[in-house]
């Protein structure tokens, strides 16, 4: 018999105690594929965001449990989307980006939410 503390959904989905964001898994994804994604909205982000920031774009490997701060970052901007925080998402994309920069990024982000959204 197993005993209930085993039993519980945690153990089993372990992915929801680490902040597992499966809009990430698919960003990491591309960008693991690298140019055989060439052509997708999520890549052409990617390699805006890459080209933008001073460090370049940082992500995980897929599957990694922990998040590093490109990766938080990104998940704010559409975290701000899903509030529709307008201050808070113009804020974090001009943080990082230029205003040429940011005004790309804002184009790229909203293909690239439509395409990871049709992802998932």
């Amino acid at each position: 018999m197993v005993p209930v503390s085993d039993a519980h959904w945690s153990r089993l989905c372990p992915q929801a105690l680490s902040g597992f964001d499966p809009r990430l898994e698919v960003l990491r994804a591309v960008q693991a594929a690298g140019e055989r994604a060439a052509g997708d909205a999520v890549a052409a982000l990617l390699g805006l965001l890459h080209g933008a920031l001073p460090q370049g774009l940082r992500l995980n490997p897929p599957g990694t449990d922990t998040r590093n701060f490109d990766e938080d970052w990104l998940l704010g901007l559409f975290a701000a989307q899903d509030r529709r925080d307008g201050s808070g998402y113009r804020f974090l994309l001009l943080s990082r980006l230029n205003r040429v920069d940011a005004a790309r990024a804002h184009f790229r982000l909203v293909q690239a939410r439509l395409r990871i959204e049709d992802r998932l």
